[in-house]
């Protein structure tokens, strides 16, 4: 579990960075990822519940 909460962490700490590195993508687009994976993650999750 402890492994497991370090590689989130660091995941969510350090996404924009590795995000700007890999992918490219400006920083002035950042915002938008995390906006848009919100709610597809909650859709996920109630359509999978019902």
């Amino acid at each position: 579990m402890l492994i497991v909460a370090i590689v989130g962490m660091i995941n969510g700490s350090f996404w924009a960075i590795l995000v700007t590195e890999k992918l490219n993508v400006p920083p002035q687009y950042l915002a938008i990822f995390p906006l848009s994976s919100r709610p597809s993650c909650l859709s996920f999750f109630f359509c999978d519940a019902a």
